[in-house]
C-alpha cells in the first residue's frame, strides 16, 4: 500500500484489514480504531471438492502403474517475476542508479528473514531514481511513501525474480526434481521442468495435495506476513517448505505444520531429508492440514473478522 487516501483511510464508516503486520503499523495510526491486522486464509471447502473429485483419476493411474497427474517430487506454483519486473524495463536509469540497484538486490539474497532494501535507500538515491524514471504519481489529496515505491516496486520485485531464480537453479544443479508451473520464461533453468499455468480452482489444489515437497518462496513486497500460498498449500493437505517469514511462527510450528528453511544450503538439506523421509512428511501435511481447517478456513477467519468490527 504506496498511497493512503487521507478521506477514505479516516473515513469512520470504512474497516480496512491488512495481512501484512508491517503494513499494519504503517498505516493504522490513521484511523486506529478502523484499520485491523488479521492473516489471510484458505477455501477448505472448495479445494476438498477439487481433491476428492480427483481420486478416482489418481487411484486409475496408480492401478495402471502409470505416475498420476500432477505428482511431482518438488512444485511451486508461480511467476518468476522477470516479465513483471520494472526494474527490467527500466531505460532511462543511470550506471550509478543500477550499480547501486544491484548491489541492493545482492545484498538481500544473502539475508533471510529480515527485508533491508526500504533501510537501505537514501532519501537522495530515491530523489535520483524518480529524476531518471517515470515509476508512479501519487493522486492529488492522497499520503504516499516514494521510498516504499522504489523498495517495492522496483528493487524488491528484482531481489524476488533473482531469489526465484537462484534457488531454482541451485535445486536443479544438485539433482533435484522441479515441476514449475508458471508462464514465465525458464529458458535459463534448463534443468527445471516448466509445466505452464495452472488453473487456481481445478488444478492448482490437486498440485499442492500430490506434490511431495510444495516450495513457498515469498516475495520482497511482503514484509512480515504469511503469504496466500501457504494457507492455501496446507488447505490442500500438501507438505509445505517456506522461506522465514516472521509471522509464520505465530501461527505455526515449523516441524509440525510445515517446515522453513534460512539458506539455499538449509533448503536442500531439508527437500532430500523428507524426500526419504516420507512418514515424517505425510505427518507433518496431516497436522498442518488439521490445524488450516480448525484455524484458517474462510468461516474462521470470517468471524473474527466480524467480532473485530462489532
Amino acid at each position: 500500500m504506496y498511497e493512503l487516501y487521507s478521506n477514505e483511510l479516516k473515513n469512520p464508516c470504512n474497516r480496512v484489514f491488512v495481512f501484512d503486520r508491517h503494513q499494519f503499523n504503517t498505516i493504522s495510526d490513521r484511523n486506529p480504531s478502523c484499520v485491523f491486522h488479521l492473516p489471510l486464509c484458505a477455501d477448505t471447502t472448495t479445494f476438498s471438492s477439487v481433491i476428492e473429485s480427483g481420486v478416482a483419476e489418481f487411484n486409475t493411474a496408480i492401478s495402471q502403474n502409470r505416475t498420476p497427474k500432477f505428482s511431482c517430487d518438488v512444485s511451486l506454483i508461480g511467476s518468476l517475476y522477470s516479465e513483471k519486473c520494472p526494474y527490467n524495463k527500466a531505460t532511462h536509469l543511470s550506471d550509478y542508479t543500477k550499480g547501486y540497484i544491484d548491489a541492493l538486490v545482492e545484498a538481500q539474497q544473502n539475508v533471510y528473514g529480515y527485508n533491508l532494501i526500504y533501510d537501505s535507500l537514501t532519501d537522495s538515491v530515491v530523489e535520483k531514481i524518480l529524476g531518471e524514471e517515470n515509476i508512479y504519481l501519487f493522486p492529488e489529496n492522497s499520503v504516499g511513501d516514494y521510498k516504499a515505491v522504489v523498495a517495492d516496486s522496483l528493487v524488491g520485485i528484482k531481489a524476488s525474480e533473482q531469489e526465484r531464480i537462484r534457488l531454482l537453479k541451485y535445486l536443479s544443479e544438485n539433482n533435484i526434481n522441479i515441476d514449475l508451473y508458471t508462464g514465465s520464461d525458464t529458458s535459463m533453468l534448463p534443468l527445471v521442468h516448466n509445466r505452464g499455468f495452472a488453473k487456481s480452482l481445478t488444478e492448482m489444489p490437486l498440485i499442492f495435495s500430490r506434490s511431495k515437497i510444495n516450495l513457498n518462496i515469498t516475495a520482497k513486497t511482503i514484509q512480515t506476513g504469511i503469504p496466500q500460498r501457504v494457507f492455501d498449500v496446507l488447505a490442500c493437505g500438501g507438505f509445505l517448505l517456506s522461506n522465514y517469514q516472521e509471522e509464520l511462527f505465530e501461527h505455526f510450528v515449523p516441524g509440525e505444520d510445515l517446515d522453513v528453511y534460512s539458506s539455499k544450503e538449509e533448503l536442500l538439506d531439508k527437500i532430500n531429508f523428507y524426500l526419504s523421509h516420507e512418514t515424517e512428511r505425510i505427518s507433518i501435511a496431516r497436522h498442518g492440514y488439521e490445524k488450516c481447517i480448525k484455524q484458517h478456513s474462510v468461516s474462521v477467519r470470517l468471524n473474527q473478522i466480524l467480532q473485530s468490527v462489532l
